[in-house]
């Protein structure tokens, strides 16, 4: 397969998607360990439509997707990886990356001052009846 023949559309790469391991080794420090606060996320939009239509289908209704994120002393988003998927359908990897991408972050604090740090978040997918 030649790269001209793969379908994607270039905004669909985040470049703050990484692998765990190359996270983790940044040592940056986890949020719950500080005297501080950790990291505070605000979603404000509706979680179901990331829900995987094609999950749907399937009659999958649940799964947790378990994530970590460096967020910046600026409050932005500066890396994040996927551990683990609960039910191994990938397509909640996909949603659970936009969702992250797309969140409100709120620094880790300590003493007082904002610091960069990393923090452990699981996304939990649940499909309920409407």
């Amino acid at each position: 397969m030649f790269l001209g023949e793969i379908d994607y559309a270039e905004e669909d790469i985040d470049i703050r998607k990484e692998s765990c391991k190359r996270l983790f080794d940044r040592k940056y420090p986890p949020g719950y360990t500080l005297d501080g606060e950790g990291i505070k996320i605000s979603i404000d939009f509706p979680l179901s439509k990331y829900y995987p239509n094609s999950a749907k289908k399937k009659g999958i209704y649940n799964c947790i997707i378990y994530s970590h994120v460096v967020v910046t002393k600026n409050n932005h988003l500066a890396h994040y990886c996927l551990e683990e998927n609960t039910c191994g359908y990938v397509p909640f990897e996909d949603a659970a990356g936009a969702i992250l991408v797309k969140a409100d972050y709120k620094a880790c604090m300590l003493k007082g001052r904002p610091i960069a740090c990393s923090q452990k978040v699981p996304l939990d997918f649940k499909l309920v009846d409407e």
